[in-house]
């Protein structure tokens, strides 16, 4: 997890959050395949950043945003990438 944390620094992007007592919900990313239906939450802690903002149109602006998930010795066990539009 830290060198994640490192990575993120490095980077210089926005940490949303850091949480040592949940994963990422499962609706990001993949996981909105129901590929793991019964799983809430991917890994038992969690990193959320945005990664990037930009205009795609107009008056659209695109954010993008990465989860990381780890296990409870802060192993990686999975990363999910949201692309999302915020529209006037």
């Amino acid at each position: 997890m830290d060198d994640v944390i490192d990575y993120i620094v490095e980077k210089k992007w926005d940490i949303v959050y850091i949480s040592d007592a949940h994963g990422f919900h499962k609706q990001y990313g993949y996981w909105t395949l129901n590929i793991h239906p019964n799983d809430a939450f991917v890994g038992e802690k969690s990193i959320r950043v945005l990664a990037g903002r930009y205009k795609s149109y107009l008056f659209v602006d695109t954010y993008v945003t990465v989860f990381w998930g780890f296990d409870e010795d802060s192993k990686l066990i999975d990363i999910a990438v949201l692309r999302d539009f915020d529209v006037l």
